[in-house]
């Protein structure tokens, strides 16, 4: 029995045992291992672990002195307990199935690969047509997008309907891009004028606010000058009334003085009346005083003494009729004098009366320049106003026009950017005379415009 368990080997490296119910080894190609636990050929082959080898339907995997094995056991000698364990070595035993495996992959390999020749072969042949759809579309794609290119509608496969419906594809395409190229050529020329009408707006804008701005200087300039005349008329009424008022007060020293002055004339008249009664006392005493010298005379030595005092009343009536001559001459001076400088005064006072009249006269006119002026300083006060939110709305309008320009400029931009994308694709030049046309009509309303 030993030696037939030890004939047991399917390949190789596989061979058999022979274990009792507690593990023993009856039986096994190496001699040594007679009698020996189980688990001497591997931790895991206990007791437990043969009983599942030999109720087991499927070959049992595990590793027996270093080697990966896979196991199959059934019970022998009926009720004794013994089982009869095969390990075959897992790689020798699937050395088949991999030589099956790799010779039909080989195979498999070669067939695929002369289906694909053949395939592509036929393919290339029967979809040759295809093909030049496809280098159509590529040229279309990634050339310089040839929209002028139709292929060939021979026959009536699918491939002609994929060259008719390309056909009609590139037609729809190239009238949208002439369409698009003419309303870009369009743009851009409305863009350029846009942009040079927003330009020379903006530059009229700004010589306008300038102007504005030079006008608001000199308004101001002139309300200040307005304000200081005004201020100057005031002061100037403030004085003609003060001359007024000073002229009416000369007016009435004046004919004070001329009252002064006729008062002092009929006190001359008065004194001259005096001194011609005082020269008349006089001649009348110089007469008595030579009545009494020639009565002095006649009496002789008794009349000596009598014509002593008739000789010296004599010289006083001369000294006082001399005296009196002189009075009458300086008062008569007194009052030639007296009466040119009444003359003068009355000329003064009507001078005066002439003077208060045309001070009067020039505060009334003062009165009337100081409310003119005032009005005026009013009226110039909303000019300034009215020209200081012009100036306001003419600078927002120069910062409009300034966001216009540049959103025509942008405008330009996207519109050239749009014509080169456009010119990479070749067109027909259906649309040119129209085009031209339109540039035509843009330029004379331009010129009109200008």
């Amino acid at each position: 029995m030993i030696e037939i368990v030890t004939g047991i080997a399917p390949t190789p490296s596989s061979f058999g045992f022979l274990t009792t119910e507690d593990g023993t080894l009856i039986a096994h190609p190496d001699a040594d291992m007679t009698l020996e636990p189980s688990t001497r050929l591997s931790d895991e082959l206990t007791n437990t672990r043969l009983s599942e080898i030999a109720q087991a339907d499927e070959p049992q995997s595990l590793s027996l002195q270093n080697s990966d094995t896979l196991l199959m056991g059934n019970n022998v000698g009926g009720s004794s307990g013994w089982q009869l364990i095969v390990a075959l070595d897992e790689h020798e035993a699937t050395a088949g199935l991999r030589a099956i495996a790799t010779t039909s992959i080989v195979t498999l390999l070669i067939v695929a690969a002369i289906t694909a020749v053949v395939f592509g072969l036929l393919l290339s042949l029967l979809l040759r047509r295809l093909l030049g759809v496809r280098n159509a579309m590529d040229d279309i794609a990634s050339g310089e997008g040839d929209l002028t290119r139709r292929l060939p509608e021979e026959g009536n496969d699918e491939v002609t309907q994929i060259a008719k419906a390309f056909n009609r594809f590139v037609g729809k395409m190239e009238a949208v891009l002439i369409d698009v190229r003419t309303s870009s050529e369009s743009v851009h020329h409305a863009a350029n004028e846009i942009a040079m009408g927003g330009q020379d707006l903006s530059r009229r804008t700004d010589n306008a606010a300038a102007s504005l701005q030079q006008t608001s200087a000199s308004i101001e300039e002139i309300t200040s000058t307005v304000q200081h005349t005004a201020a100057s008329a005031k002061e100037a009424n403030k004085l003609s009334q003060t001359a007024s008022e000073v002229a009416n007060e000369g007016g009435k020293v004046v004919a004070n003085v001329v009252t002064t002055m006729e008062d002092i004339t009929h006190a001359s008249d008065k004194i001259g009346e005096i001194v011609t009664l005082m020269n008349s006392i006089s001649f009348q005493t110089n007469l008595l005083a030579l009545n009494a010298s020639v009565e002095a005379a006649r009496a002789g030595e008794h009349g000596r003494g009598f014509a002593v005092v008739a000789d010296e009343v004599r010289k006083l009536a001369g000294r006082s009729s001399d005296a009196a001559n002189d009075i009458q001459k300086l008062i008569e001076d007194s009052q030639t004098k007296v009466n040119n400088g009444t003359t003068l005064v009355r000329n003064a006072g009507s001078t005066m009366q002439d003077i208060v009249a045309h001070i009067t006269r020039v505060t009334d006119v003062l009165e009337e320049i100081n409310a003119a002026t005032s009005e005026q300083s009013d009226g110039i006060n909303q000019v300034n106003i009215a020209v200081a939110e012009l100036d306001r709305m003419t600078q927002e309008n120069a910062a409009m026009v300034e966001e216009s320009t540049t959103a025509a400029e942008q405008l330009k931009e996207q519109a050239d950017h749009l014509a080169g994308t456009i010119s990479s694709f070749k067109l027909s030049h259906a649309a040119a005379p129209a085009l031209q046309v339109q540039y035509q009509a843009h330029d004379n309303r331009r010129h009109h415009i200008t």
